[in-house]
């Protein structure tokens, strides 16, 4: 069975059922359209004194985004992000004092990056999950600086503080995507969107090949870890170049706004 929605533009769209209560752009005019729930429901068209606000609302939207800090917020994230992956591969060269001073000014960029990402105006959905990033990354930050100093029980090596560093980092990536792609379907790009999909979907397989890389070491597959940690370097390497491109694509497109 099929669904059948019209858009503001008069384009009528024609769906899978499979696809109720989920998002489908309008190739018409690239509006973003919430399918209804039930197969073969029809919405009706709204009247022209409806779609002169709702286009009045979502121009509105875009002039305040426009006008918001969001732009240089992406700026800040992209250069705190370079900053941290400078450093990371950098850690034999600086002495731990400088590493240490180096990471908690990428974090600072990051963060404050963010925030400006939270002046983004109210028809913008996923600030939660900028808000979640804020919070990951002052944790992580504590971790940063506190860690040296915390006890750990005898069982828990030193390298699990790093790990969790680790983690707490990239599940702060993970929000930033996600805020991203809601940023895309606002401002109506799709490739933006695209690329956040794209770039979630690797994640999740990169998520189930570190538990994978955990198992294998537990069982003692040195063979199997060593290609497996060979791997999974590389996967970092295009994720890095990944996530970076969307930052970018996301900053042009706002600025091609201005």
């Amino acid at each position: 069975m099929a669904i059948e929605i019209t858009c503001e533009c008069g384009k009528r769209l024609t769906v899978n059922d499979e696809f109720a209560g989920q998002r489908q752009q309008c190739p018409n005019c690239q509006e973003w359209l919430t399918l209804p729930m039930q197969p073969n429901s029809k919405t009706e068209r709204p009247s022209v004194a409806d779609r002169k606000s709702r286009m009045a609302e979502v121009m509105d939207g875009r002039l305040a985004l426009v006008r918001s800090n969001v732009s240089l917020g992406i700026s800040w994230i992209y250069v705190g992000y370079l900053m941290s992956v400078y450093v990371g591969t950098q850690e034999k060269v600086f002495a731990t004092n400088v590493l240490q001073f180096f990471t908690i000014l990428a974090s600072v960029v990051t963060i404050v990056g963010k925030l400006m990402c939270l002046t983004a105006p109210s028809q913008v959905e996923g600030k939660e999950w900028i808000r979640l990033a804020v919070l990951v990354d002052g944790l992580a930050a504590f971790l940063s600086v506190a860690g040296p100093f915390m006890p750990l029980p005898p069982l828990v090596p030193r390298t699990a503080l790093a790990l969790t560093i680790g983690l707490l980092l990239a599940l702060s990536n993970v929000c930033v995507v996600l805020f991203l792609r809601h940023l895309g379907e606002f401002l109506g790009q799709r490739n933006i969107t695209e690329k956040a999909s794209g770039l979630l979907k690797i994640l999740r397989i990169l998520l189930i090949a570190v538990l994978i890389l955990v198992l294998l070491t537990l069982v003692n597959a040195q063979p199997l870890v060593a290609i497996g940690l060979i791997a999974l370097l590389i996967s970092m390497i295009v994720v890095t170049v990944l996530y970076l491109n969307l930052l970018s694509t996301c900053r042009n497109a706002l600025s091609k706004d201005k």
